[in-house]
């Protein structure tokens, strides 16, 4: 189940000895409530079990910043309104004369990831070395510190690089005499793992090459005899 999606839950509320509920002789459901990590998620996911069968389901809405791991699910039948032990503990709407029951489960939410790189792309000449930073976070924003990141060039894997304890990272990428000139695409990437999605960024860097323009010396020129014959006679 992945944050911000749903999970259905689905079960039966029968009697000790599998029978649907009774209510003056006729089938009836009960109210089933939900209970998400011991909090009760309210009357949107409450149900009432089908009379004739006693199944029910609930669709639960997985909130978007849950966090990744194990949840537990619980679900109450609360039991008769009036002829119960202490009176009034039940729900209403239940048939009388039936105890109160629960039953819970795990279940596993998996979030999103995010590679936030946040150098900017930028300009850079061959034997420099290209500085990425940034962080890792969860689908909501939350900094995922500690885990192993891979980091490519043009699409070729060069180096991992790890994300600290505040969850960011910082890699270098020296440029070689010899880079093709251009745009250099340098990528970040998360594997992922359980309960935590891939995810992968990149910046562009465009090479350039230093150009040096060179004079030679020029040595020394003599004058030819006939520019000074010419010179002589206007004279």
């Amino acid at each position: 189940s992945i944050a911000g999606g749903s999970v259905t839950l689905v079960g039966s509320l029968l009697d000790e000895r599998a029978q649907i509920l009774l209510a003056d002789g006729n089938p009836s459901g009960g109210l089933i409530h939900l209970y998400i990590d011991g909090i009760d998620v309210g009357p949107t996911y409450t149900t009432f079990s089908n009379s004739t069968t006693g199944q029910w389901s609930i669709t639960y809405q997985i909130p978007s910043e849950m966090d990744f791991g194990s949840h537990t699910a619980r679900v109450d039948f609360l039991g008769g309104f009036s002829w119960v032990d202490p009176m009034g503990q039940g729900d209403s709407l239940n048939p009388e004369y039936y105890l109160g029951s629960s039953d819970s489960m795990m279940f596993n939410v998996t979030q999103p990831t995010q590679v936030v790189i946040s150098t900017p792309p930028a300009e850079i000449d061959r034997t420099e070395v290209a500085v990425v930073e940034g962080i890792l976070t969860d689908g909501v924003g939350r900094t995922i510190p500690s885990r192993d990141l891979v980091m490519s060039v043009n699409g070729q894997d060069i180096t991992a690089i790890s994300v600290d304890g505040n969850g960011s990272f910082t890699g270098f990428v020296p440029i070689a005499p010899d880079m093709t000139l251009g745009p250099m695409i340098i990528g970040i990437e998360f594997a992922g793992e359980d309960f935590l999605l891939p995810s992968e960024s990149s910046v562009v860097f465009t090479v350039f090459s230093p150009v040096f323009v060179t004079m030679e010396q020029i040595g020394p020129i003599a004058v030819s005899y006939t520019h000074l014959r010419a010179h002589e006679t206007k004279a």
